[in-house]
């Protein structure tokens, strides 16, 4: 079992724990890095494959890494959602957290 609150407080290598994760399992991702990152820790590109035929489907990631202080991610704490992938031009969201999410925030996405 992972021990989160040994990761670092900054929120870096969570993000960068979730990239390799995410590696790993051969999607293409782009970290935005250190700073400022309106709200996009992450792009994750899934290629897929229906009777259709062949899709890119684009994911903003946006890490929360709050496991030393224990507190759950508000609707304080993420980016309007739609306002980012937008930005970011993608197709989907999601939020990462190495804590639980408020009832507000489950609301809101």
């Amino acid at each position: 079992m992972l021990d989160f609150s040994e990761i670092s407080t900054d929120g870096t290598q969570f993000e960068l724990l979730l990239r390799e994760i995410l590696f790993s399992l051969n999607y293409h991702v782009v970290w935005s890095g250190v700073g400022a990152d309106g709200g996009r820790d992450l792009l994750v590109r899934e290629e897929i494959q229906s009777i259709f035929g062949r899709r890119s489907f684009t994911w903003l990631v946006q890490c929360k890494h709050f496991a030393t202080s224990g507190r759950s991610v508000g609707v304080r704490d993420i980016d309007n959602v739609l306002d980012s992938c937008s930005q970011h031009s993608a197709d989907g969201y999601l939020l990462v957290s190495s804590t639980y999410v408020s009832s507000a925030v489950v609301a809101r996405l």
